[in-house]
């Protein structure tokens, strides 16, 4: 058995149909209930393009998912602007646009590699002049979900810029094939279109959700046949003259909430209408049957007449049973308060429920100006084994220190369904309340696995700025607001407890952002060097900021397989539960030296021009770092990682296979662990030695810190 001190990761082990290790901890009286994240680690990587993103732009909203067929593998999307420069200017005019990035991992989120999606208007292979999404100009809203059997599904939308101009929502299919070590296991399959628009419509927002198979319904995908999850897509259509990619705030706050082009959409789409009462936003829902190769035609869910926008989806692990939750945005003129809206069905989509809305609380809402970026209140959802219902969002009138509903500070809460008739919903409560800290909390991102609800959000108690006002705004400060990262677990049940164990006294969440610390040139004391300033001017040729309207998590993995061969919602309280938060962090973004954050230039690139019709852009010293936003993750264990780089290999009665697997102790403390085979293969032997012996082992890897162990096996 070998130790290496490092970050290397990634789940629970299952050696396929050949040789499962489970890792146990036999400390007495320690139990694996810590809540400890992991390294903060860049997505972004490469230095050429496609692979790359030699010009240090931007990257946004970013979404992930975990396969289930090995936790290691990690696949992501996210707003990425790596072509902005490809024409050659030197600022960011609409020459260059805004694609999909994708980004992968094949060590439980350690490393990454990234790319764009396939039909980018640059890509000139097979698979992308393939794609229906060949001829668009620009992309936006990723989410990433995973799916029984290895699959991962990414929708988005794809558009074109200027009046009445095309756009679509799309869903893009992956499959880890799990068969390669040292490679890319993780193929493209193709794209589909859900929708598309061509008339004063404007798709934004989908978001995914992904049920476990629970019929005879199969799909054949490169040959496998593979038992068939439902897929569940919805997504925001604005109607009526002028429409808009999002709503003003409650239909009176004047500020563009989709400010520019460098944000995803057209300027000439996003004018303010002069008719605001005409404005609709509707919630439409669609299905796919077959693995998503093809969908059902896009459904109303929400009522007509309405501003609705940010649906969030999520199904109940036992039955299927489908909920929708989005913001529904006040109306004076109509008379509509606003508020959380919830529906759901019963049949696989084929019939909602009329929506409730389950909260009229103010919400907290900031729209974008020079000084301070965007964000909605929209909710986000997660449901556990017996059905309970969880949707949380940010809210005013909640915090101890600042509890005004207007003015107050923003916090996180949480309503409950009481009933599975999604009608009856528990007042909201607030999640993270500790009386002795100030400032907003924003974009939670819910989800649940192993019976742990896990909630992640923007924090900004320990705002650099000490200035906790209303709104994150940096006009006329001298130090910038800065944000961080939060995480917060709680065991599912009719009032869930948001508890960190591993501090004292116990908190309700623990910070997920960890940044460089050193000493300045010239000063001997250790401080932090990195801060995530969101209202950096990194937009609109460097007037506006912009951190996107949403965080993710993911749990690892969504799915696992039984005895029987049955795949169904990791739910079980048996292993730890882990899990990946990503989220868009500026902390590498270089101030420009001139002071002027509109005298871009990207960094001296010397790789092959995608377009060789273009002339390479000149670099301006001190002005090249200053548009370098970038999307982050961090894995939350429960200070116990277990898992094996490759768990795929065919097995022999007459040749041992050995099994690399491993166990990271993710804490700062000494443990000790006992390495067990759970399950024998059919006819064979596993065992920790090349000849047999007890199947276990035992460990004392020291604090952060990797052991490593051969598993032969016969079978």
């Amino acid at each position: 058995m070998s130790v290496r001190r490092a970050s290397g990761t990634s789940l629970r082990p299952r050696v396929c149909a050949l040789v499962a290790a489970t890792l146990a901890a036999t400390l007495g009286g320690i139990a694996l209930i810590a809540q400890v994240p992991g390294r903060n680690v860049n997505m972004v990587s490469g230095t050429t393009l496609p692979d790359g993103d030699p010009f240090l732009q931007r990257q946004n909203e970013p979404s992930v998912a975990v396969s289930t067929r090995n936790p290691q593998h990690l696949l992501a999307g996210a707003n990425d602007y790596r072509t902005v420069d490809l024409p050659g200017l030197p600022d960011d005019l609409e020459n260059g646009d805004a694609w999909l990035g994708l980004y992968k991992s094949t060590d439980g989120g350690q490393t990454w590699k990234s790319t764009l999606l396939p039909g980018f208007p640059q890509d000139s292979s097979r698979l992308g002049t393939a794609s229906p999404l060949h001829g668009f100009a620009a992309g936006a809203d990723p989410i990433v979900r995973a799916g029984a059997n290895g699959l991962f599904f990414y929708s988005g939308i794809a558009f074109d810029r200027g009046p009445l101009a095309p756009g679509a929502v799309f869903v893009a299919r992956f499959i880890d094939n799990n068969n390669k070590e040292n490679g890319d296991p993780i193929a493209y399959l193709g794209t589909s279109l859900v929708a598309k628009e061509n008339s004063a419509k404007f798709i934004d927002k989908p978001w995914l959700a992904v049920d476990a198979p629970r019929g005879d319904a199969s799909c054949t995908i490169n040959g496998q046949r593979i038992a068939a999850g439902n897929v569940y897509i919805v997504f925001t259509v604005f109607t009526g003259p002028g429409a808009v990619a999002a709503p003003v705030s409650d239909r009176a706050d004047k500020a563009d909430r989709k400010n520019d082009g460098d944000e995803k959409k057209n300027d000439d789409k996003r004018k303010e209408k002069e008719d605001e009462e005409e404005l609709h936003g509707r919630i439409m829902f669609s299905r796919s049957r077959n693995c998503g190769a093809t969908w059902s035609k896009p459904e109303r869910i929400s009522s007509s007449g309405d501003v609705n926008q940010g649906a969030a989806i999520a199904i109940d692990p036992s039955t299927g049973t489908i909920y929708v939750a989005w913001r529904q945005f006040a109306d004076a003129v109509e008379g509509t308060p606003g508020g959380i809206m919830v529906t759901h069905s019963k049949d696989g989509g084929h019939h909602f429920e009329k929506p409730v809305r389950i909260s009229t609380v103010t919400p907290f809402d900031q729209g974008t100006t020079s000084s301070s970026f965007r964000t909605n209140a929209y909710p986000t959802v997660a449901i556990d084994e017996v059905g309970r219902v969880y949707v949380a969002w940010a809210a005013r009138g909640f915090a101890p220190l600042r509890p005004d509903q207007t003015t107050g500070d923003s916090r996180v809460v949480m309503s409950m369904s009481m009933a599975s008739d999604g009608a009856h919903w528990t007042a909201p409560r607030a999640i993270d309340n500790s009386a002795e800290d100030p400032g907003h909390q924003i974009m939670p991102a819910l989800a649940y696995a192993a019976g742990t609800l896990q909630l992640a959000y923007y924090d900004l108690r320990e705002d650099q700025s000490l200035v906790f006002g209303p709104f994150v705004d940096d006009f006329r400060l001298r130090t910038r607001h800065t944000i961080d990262v939060r995480s917060a677990q709680a065991d599912a049940g009719p009032e869930p407890v948001f508890t960190v164990y591993t501090v004292t006294p116990a908190q309700p969440s623990v910070q997920v952002s960890t940044y460089l610390s050193g000493s300045r040139p010239g000063v001997r004391a250790i401080e932090q060097l990195q801060f995530n300033s969101p209202n950096l001017p990194l937009f609109k040729q460097g007037t506006v900021p912009f951190v996107g309207d949403y965080i993710d998590v993911a749990p690892a993995p969504a799915f696992v397989l039984t005895s029987n061969g049955r795949w169904v919602f990791n739910t079980s309280k048996a292993r730890p539960p882990t899990f990946h938060v990503v989220w868009t962090d500026n902390r590498n973004v270089s101030p420009p030296r001139d002071g002027n954050w509109a005298n871009y230039t990207p960094p001296i690139y010397t790789g092959p021009p995608l377009d060789p019709t273009q002339p390479i852009p000149a670099c301006s010293p001190g002005q090249t770092g200053m548009r370098n936003q970038n999307v982050y993750t961090a894995r939350i264990t429960p200070g116990l990682v277990a898992g094996s780089p490759g768990n795929n290999n065919p097995l022999s009665a007459s040749l041992q296979r050995g099994f690399v697997v491993f166990a990271q102790n993710t804490t700062t403390q000494m443990r000790s662990y006992q390495l067990a085979i759970a399950n024998q293969p059919p006819g064979g032997r596993a065992s920790f030695s090349q000849f047999p012996l007890p199947p276990f082992d035992s460990a004392s890897p020291p604090p952060v810190t990797t052991v490593y162990a051969t598993v032969p096996a016969l079978s």
